[in-house]
């Protein structure tokens, strides 16, 4: 199992759920606001200063569903100018589910 954490400017915020939905990701958690700095960009702190701020995407899911996961982020950033910053971990322990979130 992997934990997929996907950082992403506001902005983009349609087209990232509209990623997730059709490659048929079933259960995520939204992070309405992350505020920090970035390699490949402004700091976004939601002041007038630093204006914006980048929300977050967490999902839980199997092996093979997180690796295609990375990698429509991957194509999808070749499309767009805004930063993308996507990594997994390693879920070792999970509570009881009857149902698992594979694409």
């Amino acid at each position: 199992m992997k934990e997929i954490k996907i950082i992403f400017m506001n902005t983009i915020f349609d087209r990232m759920e509209k990623l997730l939905k059709d490659l048929g990701v079933k259960a995520y958690t939204i992070v309405p606001e992350l505020w920090g700095r970035g390699l490949n960009s402004e700091p976004k702190y939601h002041t007038h200063i630093w204006p914006g701020f980048n929300m977050g995407i967490n999902i839980v899911c199997d092996n093979e569903s997180a690796e295609k996961i990375i990698n429509a982020i991957d194509e999808m950033k070749d499309e767009i100018t805004e930063p993308v910053f996507a990594y997994t971990t390693n879920v070792e322990l999970l509570t009881k589910h009857n149902k698992t979130n594979k694409i």
